[in-house]
């Protein structure tokens, strides 16, 4: 009887020593989820934004241990694999927490040259056994920042309005600075480079730093580790503008009386307006350049300025160059231009321009638009003002954000040879295979860096004009080596040519096509019957 009490006792001592291994064993870390999670079935946070990129993928060791590998959560990481703590919650989920620490650039580098980028990433979060997880994500260190931004990753605002189509690159130096170079930005410098860049815990930054051509800039900008994105506003003031940087209008259409030319007394002469023309050549005979003054192209000049005068305030009320370099304008979108051939007959048969009066009663006084910022601009280089087009942004806000991304596309092209050029343009019924590759690349040179022009100022006025050195190229007349109808050589000039091409591309309307003529005449008189020694064409203007 003893002997069965003692086996009795023994197997209830075995059965809750089973019991008791049986609670030790919990398996229930088996069923955590172990695929790759994303969507809906993971809520990820990246420095407390919501991030809706990437994925993550928990792989248990056991009821304690667990690596959480993020899959291109963190921007420029494809993998950070985290080793974690497991915890058991009540019910059907485990808590989870842990560090990594990286010591490798993120892949978003790119052009970036910089030293091995630290990183710290934090993860904690819970995971459920139906399949889904939230992860709360903390990123820290240089790492985090460092790359090569442009498009849907650079969110850039230049003197407050956006600027696209640039490139940030944001390189570590030491393990607390950085190094923002900007490509592109602002006006007149290629790149510039800004150095001891601090960003704060929270990925904000600011300064203001003096660029190598002793522009001013201000700065300030954040990073988003969950979307990718720099955020950066810019505020620049451009050295040695200050003579220049102010609000225009168009200088007002004057004429005189009793001006001789070509033995006429012309009535009306235009002296001033919009249009800034000044031209003087000299007569050439039998190839030899004489001392007489060409008076016709005194004549032209007269036209050059009456045609300016009516036509350009009839679009353009006036143009403000900022210090920071942009360029705006108020404009009338939709203009009805008034112009009378008559007028420009009146002065070969009669000797007669349009009266003062006539041509002021074309001013728009109303319905004046101002164009956006960041599409020119101006800077002040070796006594000139340089005029750039940006032509991404023009794009961008004639058809659309998808044209501002050419960007890419169209510096290709800026930079591509003439003849890949004309056959690209070819292809959209623009044929220039006549234009000599030399006038090519002088005017792809202006587009890429800006248009020279030179800076006067006068009794009160403001002269901003392209000189001869500009035109030369184009308007000088060259022998094509064929003979006209009465067996005389044939001359023609690269501005001919385009001036052709538009013609037959549709792109010029049918009033101007008939200008041709003047064209042809610039040529006669640039270096064929006289030789051109001054020829200057611009804007007549009054500062407010």
């Amino acid at each position: 009887m003893k002997k069965n009490l003692f086996y009795l006792f023994a197997l209830i001592c075995s059965m809750s020593l089973f019991t008791a291994c049986s609670d030790d064993d919990d398996d229930t870390w088996q069923q955590i989820p172990q695929t790759e999670l994303s969507g809906d079935k993971a809520d990820l946070t990246v420095n407390g934004v919501k991030s809706t990129s990437g994925s993550v993928q928990m792989s248990v060791k056991n009821e304690s241990e667990g690596i959480l590998t993020l899959k291109n959560v963190i921007p420029g990481y494809e993998n950070v694999p985290v080793n974690v703590e497991l915890q058991k919650q009540s019910g059907d989920s485990f808590i989870f927490a842990g560090t990594a620490k990286l010591n490798t650039a993120p892949a978003i580098t790119k052009e970036a040259a910089s030293v091995p980028a630290i990183m710290t990433v934090e993860v904690s979060g819970i995971v459920y056994l139906d399949g889904s997880i939230k992860v709360d994500m903390k990123a820290s260190g240089l790492g985090l920042y460092v790359g090569t931004y442009n498009g849907e990753k650079l969110a850039l605002k230049y003197g407050g309005s956006v600027m696209i189509g640039k490139t940030a690159v944001l390189s570590a130096v030491d393990g607390s600075n950085m190094e923002l170079v900007l490509q592109g930005v602002v006006p007149g410098e290629d790149q510039v480079k800004i150095s001891n860049v601090q960003p704060d815990a929270s990925g904000s930054f600011s300064g203001e730093a003096t660029t190598a051509a002793n522009n001013t800039v201000k700065y300030s900008g954040s990073f988003s580790a969950a979307t990718g994105v720099l955020s950066l506003e810019l505020n620049a003031t451009l050295a040695n503008t200050s003579d220049w940087a102010k609000t225009y209008e168009l200088a007002s259409y004057s004429t005189v009386e009793g001006f001789e030319c070509m033995g006429m007394t012309l009535a009306n002469y235009p002296v001033a307006g919009a249009l800034y023309s000044t031209w003087k050549a000299n007569v050439m005979e039998e190839g030899v350049v004489t001392e007489k003054p060409e008076e016709y192209v005194d004549l032209m000049t007269g036209l050059f300025r009456c045609l300016g005068g009516a036509l350009l305030p009839q679009t353009l009320h006036g143009v403000t160059l900022s210090a920071d370099g942009n360029i705006t304008a108020d404009y009338v979108a939709k203009p009805n231009i008034v112009f009378e051939a008559s007028w420009m007959m009146g002065v070969i048969m009669s000797g007669a321009f349009p009266t003062q009066n006539t041509i002021k009663d074309l001013v728009a006084e109303s319905g004046w638009t101002t164009s956006p910022k960041n599409l020119a601009y101006w800077f002040p280089k070796d006594g000139k003002i340089y005029v750039k087009l940006d032509i991404a942004s023009i794009l961008a806000t004639v058809g659309g954000e998808n044209m501002g991304n050419l960007s890419g596309i169209i510096e290709q092209v800026l930079n591509g040879q003439p003849a890949m050029i004309k056959e690209l343009l070819k292809t959209v019924g623009f044929d220039l295979d006549k234009v000599s590759d030399a006038s090519f690349e002088h005017l792809l040179g202006m587009v890429k860096n800006g248009f020279p022009m030179v800076p006067v100022s006068k009794d009160g006025h403001t002269y901003l004009y392209l000189d001869k050195d500009v035109f030369d190229p184009l308007f000088k007349m060259t022998n094509t080596g064929e003979v006209d109808a009465w067996g005389d050589p044939v001359y023609a000039s690269d501005f001919i040519y385009i001036w052709d091409a538009l013609a037959a591309s549709g792109i010029l309307p049918e009033e101007a096509k008939a200008a041709g003529i003047f064209v042809q005449l610039i040529g006669n008189y640039w270096n064929l019957s006289a030789q051109t020694s001054e020829f200057n064409l611009g804007l007549d203007l009054i500062a407010k």
